[in-house]
């Protein structure tokens, strides 16, 4: 039964963290569908967003490397890390006051959501670098995040939709993304990593982080995918429809 148990949990964790689908929008529907507590364990759910917290680095290690990225001038760099601290001390304030979520503003915040994914295109004239961001672009994202955070809305989504308002161009939208999601994800799951060091469960907590690594690595792919081919529709579908579904069960 635990086998089973981390294994839901670890395919959940995986596939909401990364799709824009809102992770903890679905821990609560499911906790209230199925009536059941088997979701609600806040430090085993913590620890899976560990593994999420090791993707997101692994990638941007990864683009880091193959872009060659700390070889560039070093003013410009300096700027997009200055860029990137400013908008880090913003987000964790103001998500640390908005961080709860009632169970009434769930499908609102899929139907929000799903119509934000519609407007999130790659288009050609999308063609800025990371050393032509400017302030007025920081000052856009900063509130675009904060409008999310203040609605629970995923900060890797509307980070990503700031960047693209901005002609970010999409590598550069996506780092940029993922590297103001790693506070918050570390805030997230700091709890599970304490709790792993006290848990008699450790093997199946090891056994489940390894599967989030390798199933966020897939979701992540598959994200930038329907990112690049501009079919994020097909998730705004699916939380619309989800959205809707919950509003008739739980009328």
């Amino acid at each position: 039964m635990k086998i089973i148990k981390y294994l839901i949990l670890s395919i959940i964790t995986s596939i909401t963290s990364i799709f824009p689908i809102s992770y903890k929008g679905h821990i609560i529907f499911l906790q209230n569908f199925f009536n059941t507590k088997i979701f609600n364990y806040e430090e085993i759910n913590s620890f899976m967003l560990f593994g999420v917290l090791i993707v997101f680095i692994y990638f941007i290690i990864k683009e880091i490397i193959s872009k060659k990225v700390l070889k560039r001038k070093k003013k410009y760099l300096f700027k997009f890390i200055l860029f990137i601290i400013i908008n880090y001390l913003i987000n964790i304030f103001i998500y640390l006051k908005f961080s709860n979520i009632s169970f009434k503003k769930i499908p609102w915040i899929f139907i929000i959501l799903g119509i934000l994914l519609i407007f999130i295109r790659n288009n050609k004239s999308n063609n800025k670098k990371y050393n032509e961001i400017s302030i007025k672009n920081l000052f856009v994202i900063i509130i675009i995040n904060i409008l999310g955070l203040i609605l629970n809305l995923p900060i890797f989504i509307t980070t990503l939709l700031g960047c693209l308002l901005c002609k970010i161009e999409i590598n550069t939208s996506l780092i940029y993304a993922i590297l103001i999601s790693i506070p918050l994800l570390i805030i997230d799951s700091y709890k599970g990593i304490i709790y792993v060091f006290s848990t008699n469960d450790i093997v199946y907590m090891l056994i489940s982080l390894i599967i989030v690594i390798i199933i966020s690595i897939f979701t992540f792919n598959k994200f930038k995918e329907l990112l690049i081919n501009n079919k994020l529709f097909k998730i705004s579908i699916y939380l619309i429809t989800l959205a809707l579904f919950i509003m008739y069960w739980f009328r």
